[in-house]
């Protein structure tokens, strides 16, 4: 098989996929030497995509903290990859139910095995773009019931989504979920197309992930009828009062408005 062709099956371990290639970046484990060669290969290209992905688990942190202090103890995570380094179960308290979901079996298996057999717990195969699938299983039905006050995440997975899909799954999760609920996410503030930018993109079309820009406003208009929640949409390291460091990289590089995170409301 040619060579450039081998990330191309997402079900296939002996092909690159997104979440582990991501675990790789947050320098976790379970991931295959084929996922490390991927990531090696983006990072060659885009030093501070790695950095990009420590910040986009960190705002994931950050976003349940302020949801469980905010009295939330139902989440819903779309795209999940591995449920590592930070991730919901490992942050919120006990009794806390959750559902992650990813479209790559193998990350599901993976997922599972990391939970282990917490009851409330489940990892669940979703394609993030059909949110329906998930928000319709017997899982989520004999998981949360009637309770439909719900966190969801939509962390790390927007680029790869198109601009239908964003209104699509926003639709859904709004009419689904009741009065209070949010929704965090992280989004690139990007319209341009450089080479650069044109090169990952590429990179991640053969993981069966193909990238989508978009400026800010226009994410908040496909996130419509969610409402923005205080302090806004902010770039990463906005949210912890750092420096940023690694936005001034992207946006000098790349000549984008780099990555922010932000969290919406159902009011």
């Amino acid at each position: 098989m040619d060579k450039e062709n081998q990330y191309i099956n997402i079900d296939d371990p002996t092909r690159a996929n997104a979440g582990r290639v991501y675990d790789y970046f947050l320098g976790g484990h379970h991931y295959f030497d084929v996922d490390k060669e991927m990531g090696d290969k983006i990072a060659q290209q885009a030093p501070f995509i790695p950095k990009l992905a420590k910040l986009t688990r960190w705002f994931l942190g950050k976003a349940i903290r302020i949801a469980i202090e905010s009295g939330f103890n139902q989440f819903i995570d779309f795209a999940s990859a591995l449920p590592t380094a930070n991730h919901i179960h490992l942050i919120a308290p006990e009794g806390t139910r959750i559902i992650y979901s990813d479209i790559d079996p193998i990350t599901v298996d993976y997922g599972k095995e990391i939970i282990g057999e917490n009851p409330i717990v489940k990892y669940i195969k979703c394609d993030a773009s059909t949110p329906e699938m998930l928000l319709e299983s017997a899982v989520a039905k004999e998981l949360f019931g009637e309770n439909h006050k719900f966190a969801f995440g939509l962390n790390g997975i927007c680029w790869f989504l198109q601009d239908k899909d964003i209104s699509h799954i926003a639709k859904k999760i709004y009419d689904f979920a009741d009065e209070g609920s949010i929704l965090f996410f992280t989004d690139y503030d990007c319209e341009t197309i450089s080479e650069e930018v044109r090169n990952i993109i590429k990179m991640y079309e053969r993981m069966n992930q193909p990238g989508a820009l978009r400026s800010r406003d226009k994410m908040k208009e496909l996130l419509y009828p969610w409402k923005t929640e205080e302090p806004g949409l902010l770039h990463l390291e906005e949210w912890f009062g750092w420096k940023p460091t690694v936005t001034d990289e992207v946006i000098n590089t790349w000549k984008a408005g780099g990555l922010y995170g932000g969290i919406m409301k159902k009011r």
